[in-house]
């Protein structure tokens, strides 16, 4: 448990530390999950609709980023995540890159999480400390536990 604690504390200070690298991380981790999307894997697809959907962007750099992926080079087929849809759209929707989002999403949502970082690390180490207050309780009460056993 001990143990746990402190590798949980370590990546707590490693995100702090590299916050200055996160659109590069991202950049990375986006490039990797991108030949991913599609029906087979509905969890990154999701996240890809989801990511792309909440911050008005489209691809790692651009749109042109899903065009081999997807293969869709002719068609200049992009996901309609990339897109915004306006209300009221009764015949076919066609995202395509000539009107998807303009923003590639590594930028965007590198931005987000290097602005936000210091919350989400003071986060982590908050929830590291209240483990280790539950810790210390469960070894106070198992010493009490002892005590009693052996001295009626």
């Amino acid at each position: 448990m001990v143990l746990m604690l402190i590798f949980q504390l370590s990546a707590c200070i490693a995100g702090y530390v590299l916050r200055g690298n996160t659109v590069a991380l991202v950049q990375q981790k986006l490039i990797e999950t991108m030949d991913l999307y599609g029906p087979n894997s509905f969890e990154v697809t999701k996240l890809w609709d989801e990511v792309q959907n909440d911050f008005t962007c489209c691809g790692v750099r651009n749109s042109s980023d899903w065009l081999g992926p997807l293969n869709t080079v002719d068609s200049q087929g992009v996901p309609v995540s990339c897109c915004p849809r306006g209300s009221g759209i009764i015949t076919t929707f066609n995202c395509t890159v000539a009107n998807a989002y303009r923003s590639g999403c590594s930028e965007v949502f590198g931005n987000w999480v290097q602005s936000h970082a210091t919350a989400i690390g003071l986060s982590g180490i908050f929830l590291v400390i209240m483990q280790a207050l539950a810790v210390a309780g469960a070894l106070w009460l198992a010493n009490i536990s002892r005590q009693e056993r052996e001295f009626p």
